[in-house]
């Protein structure tokens, strides 16, 4: 094996491995995240075939790519094994677009990504090269995130509260994340900040908020500046995400990530979600 050409095949394996792993979420956001009425409407199946169709390119390129790989890296029996594997995986009902659920992370799984994704694990072990699963894990972080408002609504949970929010998206965080902590804080120079979840291995710290009004969204945005200013920075924690769960769209996205950058909270990554909802009444 010529581990001159295996370092150099390996970067344009890591990029086609992880089109192919980001079009699997494609294909997930639009089979269970969207809303449920417009997913079975005509719009939104055609969306899917779509979906499903890119993520079947993206597959047969990976496929492709690491065949001519395995040939030039002096691999000629691991490049016929892929081509056996890649003819009954195209024997299925979906081909290489096959995916199966899984309940336990609500997620989409892909079989012949799977089985390029082993290959490419144990290419990158024999070049010596350390495994760097830190891009695909970030975007699984983000997906989740961002699945918020439907994650809660298939819980059947109607929020009042952060709470609600919170208890929901532990367990899904906690269940794909084996290292998903919540109750903890990170000690700041003038004060600590105690956030409502966080991966260690991705230095991602995670925070949730319910917002009913706009100005509840504003107070949010408050909330980042005076955390930013009140830690003074982490070595361990580098990352950090604001969910505001909103009843109605008040704000766009964009503006908050603006308004963010001029404050100097670029470590901030705020996500809005909009879902069902509505403010406890406080006691008079």
């Amino acid at each position: 094996m010529d581990k001159d050409v295996l370092s150099k095949v390996l970067p344009h394996l890591e990029i086609e491995l992880n089109k192919a792993w980001k079009q699997v979420i494609a294909v997930q956001r639009v089979q269970y995240v969207r809303d449920e009425e417009e997913a079975s409407s005509p719009e939104g199946a055609e969306n899917l075939r779509w979906e499903v169709d890119v993520l079947e390119h993206q597959v047969r390129r990976l496929f492709h790519v690491l065949g001519v790989s395995l040939e030039a890296v002096g691999l000629p029996n691991a490049r016929r094994e892929l081509i056996r594997t890649r003819r009954r995986l195209e024997k299925g009902k979906a081909g290489l677009a096959t995916t199966s659920f899984l309940p336990e992370v609500d997620a989409l799984e892909s079989e012949p990504i799977r089985y390029a994704n082993n290959i490419v694990d144990a290419l990158r072990a024999v070049s010596g090269e350390s495994r760097d699963i830190e891009t695909y894990q970030l975007d699984k972080l983000h997906e989740l995130l961002r699945a918020t408002a439907a994650l809660v609504r298939k819980r059947n949970v109607e929020p009042t509260r952060e709470a609600d929010i919170q208890k929901v998206m532990n367990d899904y965080l906690g269940s794909y994340f084996s290292d998903y902590t919540s109750g903890f804080s990170i000690v700041g120079a003038i004060k600590n900040f105690e956030p409502d979840g966080g991966v260690p291995t991705l230095s991602a710290a995670i925070e949730f908020k319910f917002a009913s009004t706009e100005q509840e969204v504003r107070t949010a945005l408050a909330g980042i500046y005076e955390d930013v200013a009140g830690y003074g920075g982490s070595k361990d924690w580098t990352r950090f995400y604001s969910v505001i769960y909103m009843t109605e769209a008040f704000v766009r996205e964009e503006q908050l990530r603006y308004d963010l950058l001029r404050g100097k909270a670029s470590s901030w990554t705020p996500i809005l979600v909009t879902g069902a909802g509505q403010r406890r009444a406080k006691k008079k």
